[in-house]
């Protein structure tokens, strides 16, 4: 029975495993217990043969081979437990969800330097060369989850992971440290990719936010008006701080300029160029709207006492279309909504 046993279990125990197939461990763990399971009903029934020779007075008989058989056996067994610790860790760890771990990514590292060591140390056989192929995956993938953290990602940049790494969509609340592990060879198979793409979400932010800027200050800058009085005592608006308005304007121009140096530019192109044309145009409005500003302020209290009465109409006509202008800037006085203005921008 003894070198039976041992004959099987030389032949079929396990001799090597795939790495990142817990399930293949599941099946290797169950086969070793069963395989511990039955040594022991060897050993007791070779105990209980030598205790019936020694009852005798009978030498008892050499069971040939039985020690290294239980050696072996019992570095498997120790290898196996090894093994289901650190399944269980591995699984506490893949669970969390990777929103609020993706900061403390040292935590991975750590579980990795701690359990090579733990697997350099176990007993040599199938199980323990699974541990530390599995582990020098792992070892690899550590430094790479950094490129997969996120924070610069858009739904797009998502997306492209995904696919990349073969993960089916997620939710990203529901996204797991578990799901990159999982993906840990494409991850490392694709790490070039990976930093692109990283490099392209981070690079665009800086773009977003350049016309986001662009965008609020469109949608929020107000002119700085003042009342003023006319010859005959009517209070009209007038605009001030011109020197200030145009110098936001160039600033504004510039800004989205240096967006073209970005070797990520090219998906912002269009919604640039139109920023770029709204600006260019009312660059150019303010350069008019100003002079005609000073001198309607410098010509009305001159035609207002009557002076020049053969140019009166032609100045009536000149007031009428600044106070109207002036007066849709009072109802309206974001500096954007002057391009609405026809006979502004015609």
């Amino acid at each position: 029975k003894v070198s039976k046993f041992a004959a099987r279990w030389n032949e079929l125990k396990p001799k090597k495993l795939e790495a990142a197939d817990p399930e293949a461990m599941a099946a290797v763990i169950a086969r070793v217990k069963e395989w511990e399971e039955e040594f022991g009903d060897l050993e007791v029934t070779t105990e209980r043969i030598a205790q019936d020779c020694d009852h005798f007075s009978l030498p008892p008989p050499a069971f040939s081979g039985i020690d290294e058989v239980k050696a072996d056996i019992s570095a498997f067994v120790s290898s196996c437990g090894l093994y289901e610790e650190y399944a269980t860790k591995l699984g506490e760890l893949g669970g969390e969800d990777w929103i609020s771990f993706r900061g403390r990514l040292y935590v991975f590292e750590d579980f990795v330097i701690e359990w090579l060591e733990k697997a350099r140390a176990a007993p040599a056989g199938a199980v323990a060369d699974f541990l530390k192929s599995e582990l020098a995956k792992f070892r690899d993938v550590a430094p790479l989850l950094k490129y997969v953290r996120g924070e610069p990602f858009q739904q797009e940049h998502w997306a492209a992971l995904f696919r990349k790494l073969s993960i089916e969509k997620v939710d990203l609340a529901k996204l797991t440290l578990g799901h990159f592990l999982a993906a840990g060879q494409a991850l490392i198979d694709g790490a070039e990719e990976v930093k692109t793409l990283n490099a392209r979400a981070t690079g665009e932010i800086a773009i977003r936010e350049a016309i986001g800027e662009v965008s609020s200050w469109a949608a929020e800058t107000s002119f700085s008006l003042t009342k003023h009085a006319d010859a005959s005592g009517r209070e009209v608006a007038l605009i001030k701080d011109w020197k200030d308005l145009t110098t936001q304007v160039s600033d504004l121009q510039a800004l989205l300029g240096s967006l073209k140096e970005s070797p990520f530019f090219g998906g912002f192109a269009d919604r640039v160029a139109d920023f770029e044309k709204k600006l260019a145009t009312l660059d150019q409005l303010l350069a008019v709207l100003n002079p005609i500003q000073r001198k309607w302020v410098y010509l009305e209290p001159i035609f207002g006492r009557g002076a020049m009465p053969h140019e009166q109409a032609r100045f009536r006509r000149v007031d009428d279309e600044f106070r109207a202008l002036m007066s849709s800037i009072v109802d309206d006085p974001r500096v954007f909504s002057v391009l609405k203005v026809p006979q502004l921008v015609t």
